[in-house]
């Protein structure tokens, strides 16, 4: 049998590759977790289109129906 000798720069090389790929792995892991256990984002509106999609099925502002009151 051959002995197999792992030189000090061979196992450097070894241990870095192996926290390089750890990191990337890790950094996936924590980007999948934040996507599926984070807060959910609120939708943004657009409260000047939504206001006269309103204005023009209630006709108008005039219709107190029609008036889009925000928060």
């Amino acid at each position: 049998m051959t002995d197999t000798f792992i030189s000090f720069q061979s196992a450097m090389l070894i241990g870095l590759t192996c926290l390089v790929s750890g990191m990337f792995c890790g950094a996936g892991a924590f980007a999948a977790a934040l996507e599926i256990f984070g807060p959910e984002k609120e939708p943004r509106v657009d409260y000047d289109r939504l206001q006269r999609e309103l204005d023009d099925e209630f006709g108008g502002t005039g219709t107190e129906a029609g008036v889009l009151r925000t928060l």
